[in-house]
């Protein structure tokens, strides 16, 4: 099993390059190709939780990879999104006006297609669930054999945004002032999140990583800092590179109670990384493109799978999961393509 990883390393790798700056480094190309990576480690940790493997050394090795980085591997995507909305908010004008129907709404739009889509296969393979899944999937509070904990809080988190980014517009009428206060304002209102999920009795992969989407907007405001430090000689970005990775692996020794600080240093770190390595390739940005639709469509396929035992088979369940996921994910991006031309997202 490990040689999924292998394969992946090597799409990974096709196409790298390496210089002195990589001015594109938060680019969408460069951040497409993070997902592009992410999204497929995704897939990976989800076929691992339907099957069970040999205990070998390669499978081991592999199950040993996915329990290490953890909910490391969805981090970046909250990062990303706070650091692009806030760069948006400094870019578009009129942004506030917008952000309700084209990141909420569309959002929300999107995730209720997949979730439909759950309904109708679970009444025909025979899926039973609480009335109160059935109740509050729409808003992923609760699942239909779906991926839900992420659409809910990111959903939670664009609410919060856009009342941060009203009482910003409200209190001060220049750009640049308004943003430490959208910045601060998601920031406590996500120790909040954390907070009340915990007390809702959610597991911890709900709010552990919460803390990367305000990251991300500081991230947009201090970017320049950042980035002056990472033009200066090699040995510099090797020496805060190094430490943002040392950080970050004694936080994942500590324990579950610290891994909100590992998953910041863990999107710095990529980050950091990014600014001396070029990564992309056709590949992965047709994965990074499809991020969305393969995290939240990829269970589809495995459900039907289980329900007929080809779990049972742990290689037999992977080499039809994968292909499955990806081509359910692009079926899937055609239907949203045409559901916003609909409904004018």
């Amino acid at each position: 099993m490990i040689l999924l990883f292998v394969i992946l390393a090597f799409i990974a790798i096709y196409g790298i390059k390496f210089s002195s700056y990589n001015k594109n480094y938060i680019s969408l190309e460069s951040t497409n190709a993070v997902k592009g990576i992410l999204a497929v480690i995704i897939l990976f940790s989800h076929m691992n939780g339907y099957i069970e493997l040999p205990d070998t050394l390669y499978d081991n090795a592999f199950s040993s990879v996915l329990r290490h980085l953890g909910q490391l591997m969805v981090a970046p995507y909250l990062f990303y999104s706070g650091f692009g909305i806030l760069e948006s908010v400094k870019k578009k004008p009129n942004y506030s006006r917008t952000f309700p129907r084209k990141r909420i709404l569309k959002t929300l739009v999107h995730f209720d297609i997949a979730v439909l889509l759950y309904l109708l296969t679970g009444c025909i393979i025979g899926s039973h669930y609480p009335i109160v899944n059935y109740l509050t999937c729409w808003i992923g509070w609760e699942s239909v054999g779906n991926s839900n904990w992420f659409i809910f809080v990111i959903l939670l988190l664009y609410v919060l945004t856009y009342l941060s980014i009203w009482i910003s517009e409200q209190t001060y009428s220049v750009e640049k002032q308004k943003l430490p206060l959208i910045a601060f304002s998601v920031t406590i209102w996500a120790i909040c999140s954390w907070g009340l999920l915990h007390l809702a009795g959610k597991d911890s992969w709900w709010y552990d990583t919460i803390m990367t989407f305000p990251l991300g907007m500081w991230f947009s405001i201090y970017r320049e800092s950042f980035e002056s430090l990472m033009k200066k000689q090699f040995s510099s970005w090797l020496v805060i590179l190094s430490i943002l990775v040392l950080l970050g692996a004694w936080h994942v020794t500590i324990g579950n109670d610290h891994y909100g600080i590992c998953a910041c240093l863990f999107c710095l770190a990529i980050t950091a990384l990014l600014t001396k390595v070029h990564i992309g390739n056709n590949t992965l940005q047709w994965l990074g493109a499809h991020a969305f639709a393969i995290y939240i469509m990829q269970r589809l396929p495995m459900n039907i799978f289980e329900h007929f035992g080809w779990n049972e088979n742990p290689y037999i369940f992977i080499v039809f999961s994968i292909p499955s996921a990806l081509i359910i994910a692009w079926g899937y991006n055609k239907l949203l393509s045409l559901a916003d031309t609909k409904i004018y997202f």
